[in-house]
């Protein structure tokens, strides 16, 4: 400028402002529902569509087999005995250990009965849940015990 002043730029033209769409009355389910209008107690569209799916899936559930139940716990202490011994006779680890792997692999699915289970089977308890664990946790350890599923046992039993 020759006077040494700035003088600003004029504005770009700006195109004119878009008009909003009018409002639309969406009926009852526009508003905020409120404990103590009437609307809220009435259901919306498409209620009617929804209460039959719902229905249908309720019914689906109950037309599902219920999942087997668990085989009693003696029964499952057999089996594992069982496989402990061909275990033992193969050399991987002594009774106890193999017993120990066993049951913890069976009783995955069911740690509260973990414990419980190898009470009933014999294996070490102490007066406390900790020392037990730790006790059984000694049995089942890799570095004491070459069992194959050794390690997914003390897995399982880490938790406890």
């Amino acid at each position: 400028p020759a006077n040494g002043r700035y003088e600003a730029k004029a504005a770009p033209a700006q195109p004119p402002p878009v008009k909003a769409p009018p409002p639309q009355d969406f009926g009852a389910r526009s508003q905020p529902r409120r404990a103590g209008d009437a609307a809220f107690s009435r259901p919306g569209p498409g209620y009617a569509h929804h209460q039959q799916q719902y229905q249908q899936q309720y019914q689906q559930q109950q037309q599902r087999p219920a999942a087997p139940p668990a085989p009693p716990r003696k029964l499952v202490i057999a089996e594992c005995e069982a496989d402990a011994k061909a275990d033992e006779s193969k050399g991987f680890c002594t009774f106890p250990q193999a017993m120990a792997v066993r049951l913890a692999l069976r009783f995955e699915s069911r740690p509260k009965d973990i414990l419980v289970a190898m009470a009933e089977a014999g294996l070490p308890a102490a007066k406390d849940q900790r020392s037990t664990v730790k006790a059984i946790m000694r049995l089942c350890h890799p570095d004491k015990c070459k069992h194959p599923d050794a390690k997914r046992a003390m897995q399982i039993l880490g938790p406890l």
